[in-house]
């Protein structure tokens, strides 16, 4: 990469002045389109590059030397040196199927999990011209000024010159989990970098305030950059669910070849061969070792999370999409979940609007325009523009809603900013105090502290209220008065937040700690909101709730407001439903566990009073996904099993959560939750498939040689079996359709158990199925060719016949489409082309030692394949039919 031209030698060590003469920029408007433009082509984008390309060579080593098809290898060495060069062959066929088949699968789910990936853009906010923009982080370039917001992730290295009380975790950068107040100041000897206070780093996460910084390193020049390029290396990290798959396949696979081991030495007891039996074992452990199993699971969990993905809804990672299915409650919020978080301002409220209990009234005349121009002033949001000049509000949904209000009444934020109210500083709204407050420049008292949030909160600390005719005392009685105004209006679904302003030149401690200090504050008036409740979250709720899985709503929001809102989507009907964040704060653990069976809302709750809801769930092992977006849920995030975060949250939410909403719906999590049923049913019927097949081979070769008998399958027939079973066979139930959608959460839950009863009531059924065909066969006294012949189509035929059954867990195969699956269908297909193949190309059929069936021979087979499929119906009904779960077939 070119080195950055801009770049600069002790960042921290310069003065302004200096910084902006050596990076060319400027602190107030910024650098312009055109050298943003210059600087993109000489220093590329602002991202980490790896330079190491090998990445699909090593996963076609990963796949030759996975320990499972070290078998093989090691199969293929002993028949080279003992054994015939047709056994070899057959081995390296199986050996290189396997390997191929495997790097496909895991290419295919790599691919997946890039797109996945590529999703997940970190934006940030700069200046440019002179205006604030919403770009790109791999957009920036050295001398760009970014503003720095609590919750978002540092995009680059840059130098601070504003703050306002900005924390900042550098954790990723340090290794420490301590949390660096940041300054602008000079630092004037060498100091290590977690030491450098006037300076932010790409990685690091804001935690509290807001402050301004020039970029003066990029991509892979930032201390990120630096380590990462240091560190870079060929290694490739598995994920937990691959790492347990693995573990799972060689487990089985060690206990199948000791078992195949016992088998071959007992062979040799009883009077086989030495080379007969070394090949049994060798062709033994090569068709029963299920080497294909962790990447036939990979690929069921990217299409899984391809599938959410379509739906909008981004999964971080694979053990994540696992644990969607088995969520028990999940916790949302009101905004933007179940409403579209579009909010509409519907106007303002003074005293005499409360006394009158009259509708909000949209003005900018007199008290409605004082109570409008100090909500605007003290917003955060503000305007993008567009090459085409079309303005964009940035910001959450009620601070946009403000300014674009605002904009049609002739309040405009930048022309009052410019023309005598300028914010000198802004402290961000917080939790703890539920307010944000902003000190301007104002051109009658000289400057003014502008507070904007909850009207509870600024209600307690205001000593004074506006009136039409001057500032009053603001005493209890006029509170209330208020307060039922407010009541009323959030009983019909609004959501109501409040303005006040002292005059001061300056924000004082208590203000900032969310105290009644000695400022005499004055109380403006409400801001009415309106919020529509999305369409399709009616549907999605009821639809999560068929699914077994409670829905709570927990939202900071006015009880009565969530109660008109909870109401609407059919979640809650009454106030006993309701519980504050006061109330719950009183109440002990076992009461609102044991309330949960009523409770539907739990409203102004505190982030810490979320926190403990999900602890309270979890000590009863219960699975729980909740839903944030700002900087204080992320604790809440990170506590639940599953993080649900929507795509405008913080980035602190975004690192915390496990799912992001690309679009902020219920419908997401809801379809999310069926999707982690849906691949958790595939990966079962994935193992169900891969080591009852073992199984029934084990079984088999045992029972002939513990009795003495001729071998029923020669070892090139299971090296064939294992071909055609083990190859394209093993991925198509990734692409399965079905999952049930039942109100018994607890026996999905018994799904992983369920499935081992499968897997050995049906191994061992089929098993006697194959030793009782291979009994009468030898009782009927046919010829050896003949009888391996049968014994051959039979094992391969029935493995077509239980994929065909495994479709389905909870619906008998004469209930379910056995074609919807066209993955299945061309490996079924596929194999059965093959097994044609064999029997009419001379060479192969003579080197399997196969002859043509006949009618006869057809007749044996189809009944044996009529009893397999009654055994697996069986086993089915016994485990899972009879639970009389309801099926959902899911659209494609």
């Amino acid at each position: 990469m070119t080195q950055c031209v801009y770049s600069i030698k002790k960042p921290e060590q310069k003065k302004l002045s200096q910084l902006k003469e050596l990076l060319n920029g400027d602190f107030t408007h910024g650098l312009s389109e055109k050298q943003v433009k210059e600087r993109l082509k000489e220093h590329g984008p602002n991202a980490i590059v790896k330079e190491f390309n090998g990445v699909v060579f090593i996963k076609l080593l990963s796949q030759i030397f996975n320990p499972l098809n070290l078998i093989l290898i090691a199969a293929l060495i002993l028949s080279l040196i003992f054994f015939s060069v047709i056994d070899a062959g057959l081995i390296l066929i199986a050996l290189l199927i396997n390997i191929i088949v495997g790097f496909w699968q895991e290419r295919k789910a790599d691919k997946i999990f890039a797109t996945l990936s590529s999703k997940l853009e970190t934006k940030t906010t700069v200046i440019r011209d002179g205006l604030k923009k919403v770009v790109s982080a791999k957009e920036l370039v050295p001398g760009d000024v970014i503003v720095l917001q609590a919750g978002q992730m540092t995009p680059a290295d840059a130098r601070l010159f504003e703050v306002s009380e900005l924390v900042v975790d550098e954790s990723s950068l340090t290794g420490e989990s301590r949390h660096i107040t940041k300054s602008t100041e000079v630092i004037l000897d060498n100091t290590p970098v977690y030491k450098h206070f006037n300076m932010v780093f790409a990685g690091s996460l804001i935690k509290e305030g807001t402050g301004k910084a020039m970029v003066v390193s990029t991509g892979m020049d930032t201390e990120f950059g630096k380590i990462a390029k240091d560190s870079q290396n060929i290694h490739i990290t598995l994920s937990p669910t691959q790492t347990r798959m693995r573990k799972l396949a060689l487990y089985l696979g060690a206990t199948l070849f000791v078992l195949s081991a016992v088998v071959a030495s007992t062979a040799f007891l009883k009077g086989y061969s030495l080379y007969e039996s070394a090949l049994i074992m060798v062709a033994l452990a090569v068709s029963a070792v299920p080497e294909g199993l962790p990447a036939a699971i990979m690929v069921a969990l990217a299409v899984g999370m391809e599938r959410i993905l379509k739906r909008d809804g981004l999964v971080k990672n694979s053990a994540s999409a696992e644990t969607l299915g088995s969520v028990d409650y999940i916790l949302t919020d009101k905004t933007g979940t179940i409403t579209s978080g579009n909010m509409e301002l519907k106007g303002t409220a003074s005293l005499a609007e409360a006394y009158k209990d009259a509708d909000p009234i949209l003005s900018a005349q007199n008290t409605a325009r004082q109570i409008l121009e100090a909500a605007t002033l003290a917003s955060d949001a503000f305007f993008e523009v567009n090459d085409k000049g079309v303005k964009t509000a940035m910001g959450r949904p009620i601070e946009k809603a403000i300014i674009k209000t605002s904009a049609e009444y002739g309040l405009s934020q930048d022309a009052m900013f410019n023309s005598g109210y300028a914010r000198k500083r802004l402290v961000s709204f917080s939790s703890h105090r539920r307010y944000a407050i902003s000190l301007n420049d104002h051109p009658v008292y000289g400057s003014v502290v502008l507070l904007s949030g909850a009207p509870e909160a600024l209600m307690r600390i205001s000593a004074f209220v506006q009136e039409e005719n001057g500032t009053r005392e603001f005493t209890d009685d006029k509170k209330k008065v208020f307060l039922r105004y407010q009541e009323r209006l959030s009983s019909q679904g609004y959501k109501t937040t409040a303005v006040a302003q002292v005059v001061s030149s300056k924000i004082s401690q208590s203000l900032i700690d969310g105290k009644r200090g000695d400022e005499k504050i004055v109380f403006l008036g409400l801001l009415v909101f309106a919020d529509e409740v999305r369409v399709d979250v009616k549907d999605a709720i009821k639809y999560a709730q068929d699914m077994g899985v409670g829905v709570l709503m927990v939202t900071g929001d006015h009880s009565a407001t969530a109660l008109a809102v909870a109401k609407e989507v059919g979640l809650a009907d009454s106030n006993d439903q309701v519980v504050s964040g006061v109330d719950f704060e009183s109440m002990s653990d076992e009461e609102v566990y044991r309330r949960l069976q009523n409770i539907k809302i739990f409203a102004r709750m505190l982030p810490a009073q979320k926190k403990r809801l999900i602890q309270i769930l979890q000590n009863h092992n219960l699975k729980v996904a909740m839903t944030g977006d700002g900087v204080n849920d992320a604790p809440a995030l990170a506590l639940a099993d599953i993080g649900v975060v929507v795509e405008s949250g913080t980035d602190i939410a975004k690192e915390a959560g496990d799912l992001i909403l690309l679009k902020n719906s219920f419908s997401v999590i809801s379809f999310a939750v069926q999707e982690g049923r849906r691949l958790t049913l595939n990966i079962y019927r994935t193992i169900i498939f891969m080591v009852s097949t073992s199984f029934g081979e084990l079984a088999l070769l045992s029972g002939a040689v513990f009795a003495g008998a001729p071998l029923p399958l020669l070892p090139q027939h299971l090296l064939w079996h294992n071909m055609v079973e083990g190859g394209l066979m093993n991925f198509p139930f990734a692409f399965e359709k079905n999952v049930k959608n039942t109100k018994s959460l607890k026996d999905f839950k018994r799904v992983p158990r369920k499935s081992a009863k499968f897997t050995v009531l049906y191994g061992f059924l089929s098993s006697a199925l194959l030793l009782a065909l291979y009994a009468i066969l030898l009782k009927l006294n046919f010829e050896e060719k003949e009888f391996r012949t049968i014994m051959f189509l039979s094992l391969s035929l029935s493995g077509f016949v239980m994929a065909m059954s495994l479709k389905n867990f909870y619906y008998p195969i004469w209930k379910i489409n056995i074609f919807d699956n066209k993955f299945l269908n061309i490996s079924i297909i596929a194999n059965l082309s093959l097994l044609y193949i064999a029997f009419i190309f001379d060479p192969i059929k003579d080197m399997l030692q196969l002859v043509r069936p006949n009618y006869t021979d057809f007749w044996i087979i189809a009944i044996f394949l009529l009893l397999t499929l009654v055994v697996l119906e069986m086993v089915k009904y016994v485990l899972f039919i009879r639970t009389k779960m309801r099926v959902v077939n899911i659209k494609a």
